[in-house]
């Protein structure tokens, strides 16, 4: 959520391959950021709320 790995890959933000991984972190944060929640928190939670 934060380093600069995905997958065991190094991104780089100035690879157009790897842009839609910064897009969407960018976006959670921002999110995230809105409702006042830490990204860690919301990925815990999300995870132990899955359905089935």
């Amino acid at each position: 959520m934060g380093s600069d790995y995905f997958n065991y890959i190094q991104l780089d933000r100035n690879n157009p391959e790897h842009q839609h991984y910064y897009n969407w972190r960018d976006k959670f944060n921002s999110l995230c950021a809105e409702y006042n929640i830490t990204p860690p928190a919301a990925a815990i939670y999300f995870g132990l709320h899955v359905p089935g």
